[in-house]
């Protein structure tokens, strides 16, 4: 057996109307797409069948409880271990706030 991978992108952007983070908390929501906020996900798997999954969010961050949850579906949906679950934020100050009630959900239950 070789080694294996595969990548994948999907656009996370939230509906318009989020509060939006970055930059402290600016509770007017978000009027405009400029660009799209994208999530890009990398899955290795070695000779062994060992895996470990990369994940980049175009967000400012998430809070340790909501990232927890996220790792651990991501491990059930991917086969790699909770431990090899890595995510990655690329600290985007325009994006929404990632502690609102409704932007989570739509991140941590994606479309599959």
């Amino acid at each position: 057996m070789s080694n294996q991978a595969g990548w994948a992108e999907i656009e996370i952007t939230p509906p318009l109307g989020l509060p939006m983070g970055g930059r402290g908390p600016r509770f007017t929501p978000g009027a405009q797409i400029l660009d799209p906020l994208m999530a890009q996900a990398v899955l290795l798997e070695d000779q062994n069948g060992k895996r470990q999954l990369w994940l980049s969010l175009d967000l400012i961050g998430m809070d340790h409880a909501r990232a927890a949850r996220l790792r651990q579906r991501l491990s059930a949906l991917s086969g790699a271990p909770y431990p090899a679950v890595v995510i990655n934020f690329a600290h985007v100050h325009s994006g929404p706030m990632t502690n609102f009630h409704k932007y989570p959900t739509l991140i941590s239950e994606p479309p599959l």
